[in-house]
């Protein structure tokens, strides 16, 4: 089995020795936040045979109109995990 990280990259899965997972908290309206991150050290990377993966945990937006932009954003990103509270620290 094989990971493509882009065009230039392929790791095997005999090069990856193990997982991590970071979570970071978020919110409906902290998409630059989050976008800063994907850029610069977040995402999903590769270092020293360890995948690296981040992934936001967003609560349920105030509208049906904000959960259509976060839908995207996830099909987008692959990196949002929602769960099932009200979005209520502001």
């Amino acid at each position: 089995k094989s990971v493509r990280l882009s065009s230039d990259f392929i790791f095997f899965s005999s090069d990856i020795k193990w997982s991590m997972i970071t979570f970071i908290k978020s919110s409906y309206q902290r998409f630059m936040q989050r976008q800063a991150i994907r850029e610069s050290w977040g995402g999903i990377r590769y270092l020293n045979g360890v995948r690296i993966h981040v992934i936001f945990v967003l609560a349920l937006p105030q509208t049906p109109e904000e959960q259509i932009v976060v839908k995207n954003e996830s099909v987008k990103f692959e990196d949002i995990l929602q769960v099932e509270l009200n979005e209520t620290y502001r």
